[in-house]
């Protein structure tokens, strides 16, 4: 999906996760084993963010995402980190029963940066509430000892044929 960035690694989660729970970590070489590292880091605050959107917690986004946010969602709507903390605080942006199908975190060499890309599934609890499953990108920055988010973006996943005026190719 990600194979046009050039000087990219690719780690793949699940083999990444495997190495760590059977031993693999202890016969890895140092710069393996600090990639290693980065991805648990990317995926804590993963975690971190997934529950803190769930949960409607303002104070742990601001603290995981950059001043200079933007959040493109699975609609095309784009807000910028101030409108998205208050979507969040208003509850106008409302997620619940939010859960990642799959992830790929791909650390840039220097370890200043990551890009994950991965499905989710949802329960909108917005206006129109509803389930949405979507693939998303976010990109993490390192910033002193912490990661903050820069960017999210989502496009939800839909039958093919079931977008409005979409007709099948004959």
């Amino acid at each position: 999906m990600m194979n046009g960035l050039k000087g990219w690694k690719r780690l793949v989660v699940v083999a990444v996760m495997l190495g760590t729970h059977h031993g693999v970590a202890a016969s890895m070489p140092p710069q393996a084993m600090k990639a290693d590292t980065l991805v648990q880091d990317i995926l804590d605050v993963e975690r971190k963010r997934m529950e803190a959107v769930t949960g409607g917690d303002v104070e742990t986004l601001k603290r995981l995402i950059s001043r200079q946010y933007y959040h493109v969602e699975s609609n095309g709507r784009l807000r910028t980190r101030t409108a998205f903390l208050q979507a969040v605080a208003e509850h106008t942006f409302s997620t619940g029963n939010y859960q990642i199908d799959d992830s790929e975190v791909q650390v840039a060499p220097d370890g200043g940066s990551a890009v994950v890309v991965g499905t989710f599934n949802a329960v909108s609890k917005a206006a129109d509430a509803r389930r949405i499953r979507a693939h998303y990108v976010r990109v993490w920055v390192r910033q002193g000892a912490s990661w903050v988010n820069t960017v999210h973006q989502s496009t939800e996943i839909t039958p093919a044929g079931a977008a409005a005026g979409v007709r099948p190719v004959r």
